[in-house]
């Protein structure tokens, strides 16, 4: 530049690399000619302005629809528009092809499609499993999930009864807004919990009620066990009266149980012991509500997809 007074404008690009509230440094301005240089440094509020505030989206962005998750299944790359199949309709000019049901549609020779049955009206638990922070992950898998349940509290909120928001880590609760409309407390009961440590760890636990019936049914073939089964028989009888309900299982009793809940909806990243994932399951068919759980693809391997329905998951999703 010549002498005199110039003005000059900067242009810059950001890339976030974390997510939180995100403050510049300020400005360093570096003067040079052939043999000095000088750096002026600004670092006043002016120049720390404005505040960025990042937050993570989950891989899936929610599409047209009723859908929570913005997901996709694991057997075909159908974006769920809800809960559940509700029935079949023709096809329709316009219709997602994403939403055929391509085995009904072969089998009567035209095509049909899949009607998802909405939220409308119904109370749904959104349930957030942070991961542990003593267990090594990529926290790529945690901006994942909070980013899915961001995306389904925004939708939630909007709905008659608002978000009934739980955040856990294990068998640890973190919080709990029941009916919660205010997306703001939302958004903080999920993102003040970064790296949340598990006090409570429930590696296996054993529901006393499952035991019971474990019990009675060894009990009942005891002329044909073998020795093994004879040791667990003994074990369950003396042990079963001095098991109790752990306090997250009252917890996620509670929990459904406050109003009738219609649907719970767990999201995991899928990572360490999963046993508070069988409680919430088991907890959810004992009050005959349909329960669904969505992971990081990452995670989402076959063999962890059939425990988890086996948990009493009726759709895992990936998000």
């Amino acid at each position: 530049m010549g002498a005199g007074d110039h003005a000059l404008n900067l242009q810059y690009g950001v890339s976030c690399l974390s997510s939180g509230n995100i403050r510049w440094r300020g400005v360093d301005l570096l003067v040079s000619d052939r043999f000095f240089s000088f750096l002026l440094s600004f670092r006043g509020d002016n120049f720390r302005s404005p505040v960025i505030r990042v937050d993570p989206v989950g891989k899936y962005q929610k599409r047209e629809g009723l859908g929570l998750f913005g997901e996709r299944d694991l057997e075909k790359l159908t974006v769920l528009k809800g809960t559940g199949v509700r029935s079949f309709r023709d096809y329709l000019p316009g219709d997602d092809p994403r939403s055929v049901d391509w085995k009904l549609s072969a089998k009567h020779g035209k095509l049909f499609v899949r009607e998802y049955a909405g939220l409308s009206g119904t109370h749904p638990l959104l349930v957030v499993d942070l991961p542990d922070s003593a267990v090594p992950w990529p926290h790529s898998f945690r901006d994942t999930v909070v980013g899915a349940a961001l995306d389904a509290a925004r939708e939630m909120v909007t709905g008659p009864h608002g978000c009934s928001l739980m955040v856990i880590s294990g068998a640890n609760l973190l919080a709990f807004l029941p009916d919660e409309r205010s997306l703001h407390r939302i958004e903080r009961s999920l993102l003040e919990y970064h790296s949340p440590q598990r006090a409570v760890q429930c590696f296996r636990t054993l529901d006393p009620i499952a035991a019971e019936a474990f019990r009675v049914r060894l009990a009942g073939s005891a002329a044909s066990h073998r020795s093994l089964e004879r040791r667990l028989l003994l074990v369950y009888s003396r042990f079963i009266p001095e098991i109790r309900p752990l306090s997250f299982d009252i917890q996620c009793r509670k929990a459904l149980g406050r109003r009738g809940e219609t649907a719970l909806h767990v999201l995991t990243t899928g990572t360490g012991d999963m046993s508070h994932l069988a409680t919430l399951g088991l907890q959810a068919r004992r009050l005959g509500i349909e329960a669904s759980l969505g992971l990081p693809d990452a995670t989402a391997t076959p063999g962890l997809v059939r425990r988890l329905r086996g948990m009493g998951y009726s759709v895992v999703r990936v998000v």
